[in-house]
């Protein structure tokens, strides 16, 4: 078995892409419509790639969000 040592930059772009921000929302946003839905066995899949998971979703309920989307628009642009 060989290793190889990675030098700190490299090893500091891979930290801040596995953690951070936008993972945490997407993770957060994964789980909770999950839970939500009572999808429990897409819990694993969450963790592991959070990105896709919401992604995935996103664009399986796509028209229930544009519909969502309007309606905030309309009820919001009454205050502009």
């Amino acid at each position: 078995m060989s290793h190889v040592r990675l030098n700190n930059e490299s090893m500091k772009y891979v930290t801040n892409f596995i953690v951070g921000t936008p993972r945490n929302f997407l993770l957060g946003a994964g789980l909770s419509y999950a839970i939500q839905n009572e999808l429990y066995t897409h819990i694993p899949f969450i963790f592991l790639t959070p990105s896709i998971y919401a992604g995935y979703q996103s664009h399986n309920n796509k028209d229930s969000i544009i519909t969502w989307i309007i309606e905030q628009k309309k009820k919001y642009t009454k205050w502009f």
